[in-house]
Order: C-alpha cells, then structure tokens, then sequence
C-alpha cells in the first residue's frame, strides 16, 4: 500500500471563528529520473561515460544543469619499452595517467562542447571543454629504456581536484618493470618498484598484473560501476624472446615492460598503454511543476 501522510490544515477567517481540514496527501516517493546524457544513478542524478578516443564533440544534453555537475577525466596510460638488443636485462614500464575533476562547469544546454581522449601509449592528454578539465598522459617508454615512464604529473593537469598517475617501474634483474596505476577518485595511482603493476586509484582501482611470460594484464577499474575506473598497470615480461610486458588495465593504466633477451633473440615487447576517459555526472533540470493544493471546510 502507499504511504499517506496525515495532514493539518487551519486557516483563521475571523475572531472566534476557525476554520480547518484533516485529509491525507500521498507521501513523497523516489522516482525514476529520465537523463538526457547517461542513465540514472540514483538520488536524482544521471551519469554518462566518453570512451571516443581522439579529438570529438559532446551534445550538451537539453536537461543539462550548469549548477550541479561533476566532470571527472582520466589519462591515457604510457606503453612499456622492449629490449631490441641481445642484452638480458628488461626495461622500463610505462606510467600511468593522472587524474582531474571539476564541479558546475556551465555549458549551454542543446549547445557542444570539444573533448579528447589519449588512446593509449601517444602522450595525448585527455581533455574537456578544451582545457575546464585536463588529465595528464603517463609517459611511453623509448625502447631498451631501462628506467620506468612517469605518471601524468598533476602539474600539466587542470581541475579542482588533481591527482597523478602511479609511475612505471624499473627493469627487475632480467624481468621488465610494473606499470603504473592510473590516477582516481580517490587518490594518486600507486608507483610500481619492480616487476609487477601497482594498483590504480590510491588502491581503490584495478590491480596490478603479475610478471611472467607472458606477464598478466593489470586489472580494470570498477569504481563507477563494473565497467569504468582508474586501471592497474601491466606486469612486467620475464626474460626470453616472448615475454612481452601485460597491457596496462582499463582505464588509463601503464603497460609493463617486456622481459630481457635470451642471448639470441631480441627481448619481449612493452604492454599497452590504456586510454583515458571522461565521466560525466549531473542533476537534470526540472521537467515537472509542481501543484499545490488546500482543501478547507468547517467544523
């Protein structure tokens, strides 16, 4: 059954004279919100995820509110170097993107805004409203590069809350580095010391992958649903021809460094680097008015 609420209602019409009327109003229930952009999240907000890599053009949906929104970004990752030589030590990892947020960015509503999105291993960063919102790229590694890339800095990012991207690790002994994790919500993607990926988003992201031949890929991020979130870097590849380095995790997460040569042979290949994302969140404008009625009779 539907909650009611009881309700009261006195109107004084003159001295000694009082006027009144008990009734029920249904209670106010949760509804379902429709979103011009996104789906809803519940607590009347929608969210919307931009995956496009490349330079693109977001539709300002019609219901969109300039006074509570919330754009959030995250760097491309940086891809791992390979050993192309016969030397047997493996090389650097890539570094992961930083990440920015801003809140109420005005935007006309039916109107476009420009966005880009690193693809992953180009040191493109990722951006909105060309420069509102903007996540730096962690660095690729050149090839039989034995230090790791670093994070996107928050220093070549711009938003009111920056965080930087984990960096890529250093060759391990005979093995590539670990990726490093993206930057997040929650706080700076963690650094990798050795062969393994570190885990994206303070901890909160995807996990790092493991070393091995070849080395496991770093886990996506699930901090926004089960799909979306600051990726774990690459594991590093161990030594031989075909230990290539784990692709960074989605989104944003640096790929490991490929394991060293086996004597004859040239090294395995660096891990991908991630691209990087835009989230959008927002509380749609008001659709519906609101009626308001009195009902009054005497007692």
């Amino acid at each position: 059954m539907r909650p009611y609420t009881l309700t009261l209602f006195v109107l004084l019409v003159s001295a000694g004279m009082v006027w009144a009327s008990l009734f029920l109003i249904p209670a106010p229930q949760a509804q379902a919100v429709t979103c011009g952009f996104g789906s809803d999240i519940g607590g009347g907000q929608c969210r919307g995820f931009l995956t496009t890599t490349g330079s693109n053009t977001f539709n300002v949906p019609s219901d969109w509110n300039s006074s509570v929104n919330t754009i959030e970004a995250i760097g491309e990752g940086g891809k791992g170097s390979r050993r192309l030589n016969t030397t047997a030590s493996g090389v650097g990892a890539g570094g992961g993107g930083a990440y920015a947020a801003i809140s109420n960015l005005s935007l006309t509503p039916g109107g476009t805004a420009p966005y880009t999105i690193g693809a992953g291993g180009t040191g493109t960063a990722t951006s909105f409203n060309t420069s509102s919102v903007i996540a730096a790229a962690g660095a690729t590694v050149a090839n039989n590069t034995l230090t790791g890339g670093a994070g996107g800095t928050t220093a070549a990012s711009t938003g009111t809350t920056k965080f930087a991207g984990g960096n890529g690790g250093g060759n391990f002994t005979t093995s590539g580095g670990g990726g490093g994790g993206a930057g997040g919500l929650n706080g700076a993607g963690n650094s990798s010391s050795n062969s393994t990926g570190a885990s994206g988003d303070n901890g909160s992201g995807g996990s790092g992958g493991g070393s091995g031949c070849p080395a496991s890929t770093g886990g996506n991020g699930t901090e926004y649903d089960a799909s979306h979130g600051s990726g774990g870097g690459g594991g590093g590849g161990t030594a031989a021809s075909a230990c290539n380095g784990g692709a960074g995790g989605s989104y944003g997460a640096g790929g490991g460094g490929g394991g060293g040569s086996d004597g004859t042979n040239p090294g395995g290949a660096g891990g991908a680097g991630i691209q990087g994302l835009i989230i959008i969140t927002y509380t749609p404008t008001a659709t519906a008015a609101t009626t308001a009625f009195w009902q009054f009779s005497s007692f």
